[in-house]
């Protein structure tokens, strides 16, 4: 088990992992463990006794700890990415569903203003449509990331800044 500390990656610096090498692993993992959804190139990951990462920490501290072999990037990869995959597919699903609840509210309510007999009338005094999806939004989203955390070790470090 190899463990592997993950950096805020300078953005001046064009430096990406290969895909699916276990640097690379360790940044989508911490992406997901800090629910931060950021961009691949926000990170950058480097074995933790590695002259990479005595360098990378000196720049910043490092924000946590991932640990891997070969079997946890395989899980990571063929298990566990498609939970993320499609827990991204329903968060969109969810906003397009508000939006058109949304829209449809809207509508009602120009196309009343424009009748003089329900122009008093406030079709939409009753219904908060971001409530309504509130309840929809939250698939246990703070559970599966500390499942992550629990399943490759993730251990943020006191030091690191949390924004």
């Amino acid at each position: 088990m190899k463990k592997y500390f993950v950096f805020r990656h300078d953005q001046r610096v064009q430096q990406t992992h290969p895909p699916e090498s276990p640097e690379a692993t360790a940044c989508e993992i911490t992406r997901v463990a800090l629910s931060e959804y950021l961009p691949m190139g926000f990170y950058t990951a480097c074995e933790a006794d590695s002259s990479q990462a005595t360098f990378e920490g000196l720049k910043t501290p490092a924000m946590c700890t991932v640990e891997l072999d070969n079997a946890r990037v395989d899980l990571w990869h063929n298990e566990v990415m498609p939970i993320v995959d499609s827990m991204s597919s329903l968060f969109d699903a969810i906003d397009q569903a508000r939006n058109m609840v949304s829209d449809s509210l809207d509508d009602l309510i120009a196309a009343a203003e424009n009748c003089e007999a329900f122009a008093d009338h406030d079709f939409g005094e009753n219904i908060d449509v971001d409530s309504g999806f509130s309840y929809i939004e939250a698939p246990s989203l703070g559970d599966f990331c500390q499942r992550v955390c629990e399943l490759f070790d993730v251990k943020y470090l006191a030091h690191a800044e949390q924004d």
